[in-house]
């Protein structure tokens, strides 16, 4: 089927997210002010052949490709309202497909030379105790951290990681409760429902942290992360179903598609799991 045919009959699909077993509808939720706080945080790239050394090439073709997805929202009012290396934001309106006007507040987060990785980590600590949704495109680093700021010997530069001494995960008492609204939290790197799925489930059944979760559950494609960071930003804002946004998100991610065109059976690359029961929050 045509992809923009196909997105097209998603955007006509009834606006809501999952309304049952008690929990409020999602978008009802994120958007009872009419506002859409988002951050997206990229993570660090590498060279294949000098694995230690930053592959500035391929960061800036992920940043270029995100900062065209933002390019087109500014027919809609939106404008950037401060930029620094490493730390950008955005604010404007949006008119959904329906009419209805949204405002959106967007912070964008990156490695580059000059920024301290620790204040991608602050940033991104706020971001996940605050925004309605955040998006991660960058390493997982074999399941061991995230999201990866710095070099991969590095454990300074991400929030989470796990520490094989003390066989546990650390960086999670800086994630407190500071929202009742719900959460989505979008892990776009390799197998992340295998590598994070239960420390993110338990810190969220821990604060009764009302939190959705999209992991992946194959080795994703970085170049993808571009398009499908821009799926993710129009198809909230549009209020596509919660649960039709792994095939959206899919749907966009074209190196990942063609790389996998010849198997018999392709294999979902997104799930959407809960991050705790929400009848008990």
């Amino acid at each position: 089927m045509n992809k923009i045919v196909l997105s097209l009959l998603l955007l006509a699909l009834p606006s809501a997210g999952f309304a049952k077993d008690g929990e409020a509808d999602f978008y009802s939720d994120i958007f009872s002010d009419q506002t859409l706080t988002f951050t997206t945080a990229l993570g660090f790239q590498q060279k294949k052949k000098k694995i230690w050394t930053a592959d500035v090439e391929g960061m800036k073709r992920d940043l270029d490709g995100v900062h065209a997805a933002l390019e087109k929202c500014k027919a809609c009012g939106f404008r950037v309202r401060s930029r620094a290396p490493g730390i950008e934001w955005y604010e404007g309106s949006w008119v959904t497909s329906e009419g209805e006007k949204l405002r959106l507040v967007l912070r964008l987060l990156y490695p580059d030379e000059g920024v301290d990785a620790v204040s991608l980590v602050q940033n991104f600590n706020e971001a996940v105790m605050d925004d309605d949704v955040v998006f991660y495109g960058g390493h997982s680093r074999n399941g061991l951290r995230f999201p990866s700021f710095a070099a991969p010997t590095s454990y300074g530069g991400s929030n989470f990681y796990y520490n094989p001494d003390e066989r546990g995960w650390r960086g999670f008492d800086a994630w407190k409760k500071r929202r009742d609204r719900q959460q989505l939290l979008v892990v776009n790197s390799c197998k992340t429902k295998n590598y994070f799925q239960e420390p993110l489930q338990q810190h969220a059944k821990k604060l009764g942290l009302p939190l959705w979760l999209i992991l992946t559950l194959e080795d994703n494609h970085l170049r993808d992360t571009p398009a499908v960071f821009s799926a993710l930003l129009t198809n909230i804002l549009e209020k596509t179903p919660l649960d039709q946004l792994p095939a959206v998100l899919q749907e966009t991610a074209d190196h990942y598609n063609a790389f996998h065109f010849m198997d018999a059976v392709q294999k979902p690359l997104f799930e959407l799991v809960r991050g705790f029961d929400f009848v008990n929050r």
